[in-house]
C-alpha cells in the first residue's frame, strides 16, 4: 500500500507541473530580404525563452498538426523599410503585421509589440512582476558613513525614442533617387531702357530639354543620429539641336546653333518637424545657367545678343510633405542665388560695370507607380535680374536687364 500511494502521489504531482513546465512550440523561419537574418535574431531573442520553445521544425506543407510558424520579410520601398511579420496556425494565416526598421534593425518599442503578439496569439501570459515590499521606517536613521549615495538610472530607453523620433519622423527619405526628365522650358532676355538700338532681346519657346536629377541620403541606412539628414542634390540638363533665328528686315531668317545649359549641386540636411515626415531642408551648394550662340553655316555670328554664364552660390530652403502611405512626395523649394559672374553680358565686350543676382523656385511631385519606379511632375523658375553701369558714348546703353527661365519637367525616378 505504501508503494501504490507513492506512485499516486508521483502522478498527481507530475500532472499538476506538466502545465507549468510545458511551453508552446513555434516555429521560425528564416526572414527573407536584404538584413532578414539580423532582424530574425532581433525577433527571436525578443519572443523565445522560458514562455515560447521555438525549437520547433518548420512543417512540410500546411498542417493543421504542427507547430505555428511566425515568418517574415523584409522590404524595402521608397521612403521607408519594413519588416513583415506573418503566423500561421493549424495551417492558416493568424495575422499579418509590419513594423518600420531604422538602420536595417527593429527598435525596442516595435520587439515588445512583435512579442505581446505572439504571445497573445499562443495564448501565453508573461509571469506578474512580483509585489514590492512596503518601506519600513528604520526607528534610528543610520549613520552618514554607512549609507552610499544612489545615483538616479537615466531614462535612456526614451531619449533613445525621442531622439530617433526627432532625426526620422517616422519617415526614411531614400538612399539615392536619380530621375530622368525632360523640361519644357521657356527664356525670355529683355533690356529695358535700351538707348543704342544695337542689342537683341531673346523669346524662347518651347525648348526641349534633358535633365538628370539625383537626390542621395547616404547615411540615413547607415546608421542612427542627426548626420542621417545629411544629403547631397545633382541637377544636370542642357538643349540639343535648339537653333536661334534672327529675321532681318527683308524678312530672311538665318539660324544660329545654340545652347542652354543649367548644372547645380547642393549639400542639404533634412530636419522632420511631425510624425508624419513633413520636414524642412535648408541647402547650400553651386549653381551655374548659360547659354550661348554659335555661327551660322554662313560663318556670320549674333553679336547683337549677349551670351551668359551665370556662376555662383545657391542658397535655399525646401519642405517635403509625404502622403498616402509614403507614395506620394511633396516638395517645393526656394533659393537665393548670389552671381559672381554672368558671362559676357557683364564684361568689357557689352557692360563693364553691372551687378547681377537670381532667384530660383521649384515645386513639384513624385509618385511611387512601382515598388522602385515613380512619376515626377514639377514646374521651376529661374530669374536674374541685372543692372548696368554705363556713360554717354558706351557701345551699348542701358539700364538694366532681366533673364527668365521657367520649365515644366516630367520624368520618370528610380529608388535605390
Amino acid at each position: 500500500m505504501k508503494r501504490a500511494g507513492s506512485i499516486f502521489s508521483a502522478a498527481v504531482a507530475l500532472l499538476f507541473a506538466a502545465p507549468v513546465l510545458a511551453a508552446p512550440e513555434l516555429a521560425v523561419a528564416p526572414f527573407g530580404g536584404a538584413g532578414g537574418a539580423t532582424v530574425r535574431t532581433q525577433v527571436v531573442r525578443a519572443v523565445c525563452g522560458e514562455l515560447v520553445d521555438c525549437s520547433a521544425p518548420l512543417p512540410k506543407g500546411k498542417s493543421k498538426k504542427s507547430a505555428p510558424v511566425l515568418s517574415g520579410k523584409v522590404t524595402k520601398g521608397k521612403r521607408a523599410t519594413t519588416l513583415d511579420l506573418s503566423l500561421v496556425m493549424s495551417g492558416r494565416d493568424k495575422w499579418r503585421k509590419s513594423y518600420p526598421l531604422v538602420g536595417g534593425k527593429l527598435g525596442q518599442e516595435n520587439l515588445e509589440k512583435i512579442a505581446s503578439a505572439v504571445h497573445d496569439a499562443l495564448g501565453v501570459q508573461p509571469p506578474a512582476p512580483e509585489p514590492t515590499p512596503p518601506v519600513v521606517a528604520e526607528p534610528t536613521p543610520a549613520p552618514a558613513w554607512a549609507t552610499e549615495p544612489s545615483t538616479p538610472a537615466e531614462p535612456a530607453s526614451e531619449a533613445s525614442n525621442e531622439t530617433q523620433s526627432a532625426r526620422t519622423g517616422g519617415y526614411v527619405p531614400a538612399t539615392i533617387y536619380a530621375s530622368i526628365n525632360v523640361d519644357m522650358l521657356s527664356r525670355s532676355f529683355s533690356l529695358s531702357e535700351l538707348t543704342s538700338q544695337n542689342l537683341h532681346d531673346y523669346q524662347g519657346f518651347p525648348i526641349a530639354t534633358p535633365h538628370l536629377h539625383i537626390d542621395a541620403y547616404p547615411l540615413a541606412r547607415l546608421m542612427d543620429g542627426w548626420l542621417t539628414g545629411l544629403g547631397l542634390e545633382f541637377d544636370f540638363s542642357f538643349t540639343m539641336g535648339l537653333k536661334s533665328v534672327l529675321k532681318n528686315e527683308a524678312g530672311a531668317e538665318t539660324a544660329y546653333p545654340s545652347q542652354l545649359m543649367h548644372v547645380a549641386a547642393a549639400l542639404k540636411f533634412r530636419v522632420p518637424l511631425t510624425s508624419s515626415g513633413i520636414a524642412v531642408v535648408p541647402a547650400v551648394g553651386f549653381n551655374r545657367t548659360s547659354f550661348s550662340v554659335s555661327s551660322a553655316e554662313d560663318g556670320s555670328s549674333l553679336s547683337a545678343l549677349p551670351q551668359v554664364a551665370y556662376t555662383g552660390l545657391r542658397v535655399g530652403l525646401g519642405a517635403e510633405a509625404p502622403l498616402l502611405s509614403d507614395k506620394l512626395l511633396l516638395g517645393l523649394n526656394v533659393a537665393y542665388l548670389p552671381v559672381f559672374s554672368a558671362g559676357d553680358v557683364i564684361s568689357s565686350a557689352y557692360f563693364p560695370a553691372g551687378t547681377v543676382w537670381g532667384i530660383a523656385v521649384n515645386a513639384g511631385a513624385s509618385y511611387r507607380v512601382l515598388t522602385p519606379l515613380e512619376i515626377r511632375l514639377a514646374f521651376s523658375m529661374e530669374r536674374y535680374g541685372m543692372t548696368f553701369e554705363t556713360i554717354p558714348g558706351d557701345t551699348y546703353l542701358a539700364a538694366g536687364a532681366s533673364d527668365l527661365l521657367m520649365a515644366v519637367t516630367l520624368g520618370v525616378g528610380y529608388v535605390f
